[in-house]
Formats: structure tokens, sequence, C-alpha cells
């Protein structure tokens, strides 16, 4: 039998462990790397989350913040009578503020302010039946115009069945004490279908003269055809978006349509959280 060594050995003591030194260089390299993805998805994340970003995302002024609330679709009046919950406290307080923004660029003759947004479901119709009570608590009277299959079904109780299109023909309309509603039916494709322009402008008219705040819940700005209609009968335009998105290409082609709209005044940044209310104090006219 022929004898093999299997490992050299050199006389003295055998080394220590390094097994300490080993897991410590791991643990570090392990938090390295953490570090370094945390680091890429913060270079690379394009959401919008504050106002500060929406403003310089879009280089265009930024009116306001609301606040998530947990049920969009509830009763608004309980938004205002309820005193104890500090979420409607805050929400209250953002509104207030949004409609002293928009009630500075009104005037008697114009005081017709369209809400859109980029895509649906960003929180418009809710902004736009939220604006209408809080114009209302002024003692304004306000005038509605939305879509009657946009309109939360918690609302719908409340609201007249009145309708826009019934309004063009016999130029009358039923005024409640605060708020009146005209509804629009979701079959019509197209506004200037149903009049043509100067009678369009000529109803408008007498809604502007028979209120103090006309706000019209236009459909996106994705559903070009229709928003660009409503677009020239209003005065006043500020579009809503909803916080935690990003902009894409298509996006920032609607953005620079908004920007070029001669009443435009700003944008909303809707469902936005709390913790970035403080990140959000930033002089919207920076980019006006």
């Amino acid at each position: 039998m022929r004898l093999q060594i299997a490992q050299l050995g050199l006389p003295g003591l055998p080394i220590t462990s390094k097994r300490i030194l080993y897991t410590s260089l791991s643990g570090i390299s392990s938090l390295f790397l953490a570090f370094a993805v945390l680091l890429l998805i913060y270079l690379f994340d394009r959401s919008i989350n504050n106002s500060k970003q929406l403003a310089i995302a879009t280089q265009s002024p930024v009116l306001g913040n609301l606040t998530y609330i947990k049920e969009p679709g509830m009763d608004l009046k309980k938004v205002w009578e309820n005193k104890l919950d500090s979420e409607y406290t805050v929400y209250k307080d953002l509104l207030r503020s949004l409609r002293f923004e928009i009630d500075h660029h009104l005037t008697l003759k114009q005081n017709v302010v369209g809400i859109t947004s980029l895509k649906p479901g960003e929180g418009k119709t809710f902004l736009a039946l939220g604006l209408a009570y809080a114009f209302a608590m002024t003692d304004k009277k306000v005038l509605l115009i939305t879509s009657d299959f946009e309109t939360p079904q918690a609302n719908q109780k409340e609201l007249p069945a009145q309708f826009f299109e019934n309004f063009l023909v016999k130029r009358e309309i039923q005024r409640e004490d605060y708020i009146t509603v005209l509804n629009t039916r979701s079959t019509n494709g197209s506004l200037l279908e149903i009049q043509n322009e100067k009678n369009l402008k000529a109803g408008f008219e007498v809604l502007k003269n028979e209120f103090d705040v006309v706000l019209i819940d236009i459909c996106s700005i994705g559903n070009s055809n229709k928003a660009k209609e409503w677009l020239l009968f209003t005065d006043k335009n500020i579009s809503v978006f909803e916080a935690g998105k990003s902009l894409t290409d298509d996006d920032k082609e609607f953005v620079t349509f908004m920007k070029k709209q001669k009443g435009f005044i700003g944008w909303v940044l809707n469902i936005i959280k709390v913790t970035e209310l403080n990140n959000s104090a930033f002089l919207s006219k920076k980019y006006a």
C-alpha cells in the first residue's frame, strides 16, 4: 500500500476559526445589496405622490390636494356634518382650500368650471360633488352638470331627475335651494350633435346668469372628442391626477393639450397620503 498525503500541515498550533469574520462580511454585503436595490428603485420610480412632484412633472400650477376617503360613494352630507372623525376634518379643510383657489379665478361673467382627468377612475366625479357642497356652504347657488351613469349611487337619491339635453330644448330648469343637478345621458356621443355651437353658448349664458357657480363633470381627456367639445363652453378648467401614478408618453400629450387650453388654471392631486401633505407645501404659482 502506498500512503498519500491528504493535506499538508505545518508545525505549531491550529489557526483560529474565521467563521465570525465571514459571517460579518456576508451580513455587510447583504446590507449593501439591499441598499443598492432600494436606491435603484428610488432612481427609476416615476410615480407622483405629492404636489411638488406633480408641478415639476407637468410644469403647471397645482391648486391643491385631497386625501383618501375610505367610502368614495358615501353621502357627502355626512362628510360635512361629521365633526369628530379626523379623516373627514382633513378632507374638508383641503376641500375648502381648493374652493378658495378656484373661487379666486372666477368672476360673474366667468363662472363655468370644467373638471376633467387624464384617465377614468381618478376621482373627478366625487371631486365635482365635493366642490358643489363646498361652494354651497358659502351660500352660493351651484349648478352641477354630471353624467347620470357616473354619479355615485349614495348621492343619486338626492339628485333631481333633470337632464341637460331637456334644458337645451326648453331653456327651463327647476332650481333647488343650494345645489341643482343636470344629468347628461351617456347615450349621447357628441355634444355638438345635440345642438349647434351657437345654441349651446346661448344655453350656457342662461345658466351663468342663473347660478353663481357652474361645475361640469367632464369625461376624461382619454375620451378626447367629448372632452374637447365640453371644454369649448367652460371658462376655467382643472384636471385631476391620482397620486401614486406616473405619466406615460400618452399622458404627457394630454398634459400639453390641457396646458394649451385658455381657461386651464391647474391640477388637483387626488387620493394623496396624509404623510405626503407636508411634502406638498409648494407654491403652485411657481409654474403658472
